[in-house]
């Protein structure tokens, strides 16, 4: 395994894990675009050092 596979975080309950939330808030926070995550398939990957840095989360974006 190297160190990058190490950093990705698989699955919406270990990312809520992560960011200390639970497992629906964390799929809500996935859906709407407000984690750097991807769905792969039918599963959310995440990187492990931007989950724990709140600055690399994309930002809500208001309408005009």
């Amino acid at each position: 395994m190297s160190s990058q596979d190490s950093n990705l975080v698989w699955g919406a309950a270990n990312i809520g894990k992560e960011i200390g939330k639970k497992e629906r808030p964390t799929y809500y926070l996935l859906e709407t675009g407000r984690l750097p995550a991807t769905k792969v398939g039918d599963q959310w990957v995440s990187e492990r050092d931007k989950l724990r840095n709140p600055a690399c989360w994309p930002r809500k974006t208001e309408a005009a």
